[in-house]
């Protein structure tokens, strides 16, 4: 599945497009298909520069909307 990361490099914040495993839903969880996501105002911040870390990649676009394609065990949908 395609994801995005974020990550402050030599004082630049790259938004970088990365092809990773299709997670498993796990017990008390569910697997959401995106059809739109978006940056957060964390994201936003860390995109002008106000967090000038260096670190880890970290996941980008938390926000988003779509589909329940999995449900983990002990979890029911409505």
């Amino acid at each position: 599945m395609k994801s995005y990361t974020i990550q402050v490099e030599s004082g630049s914040t790259v938004l970088a497009s990365r092809e990773t495993p299709v997670p498993v839903a796990a017990a008390g969880q569910v697997l959401v298909r995106l059809h739109a996501a978006g940056l957060n105002r964390g994201e936003f911040i860390a995109a002008h520069g106000l967090h000038a870390k260096s670190g880890a990649p970290k996941p980008a676009g938390a926000e988003g909307a779509g589909e329940i394609a999995a449900v983990g065990a002990s979890c029911s949908v409505p």
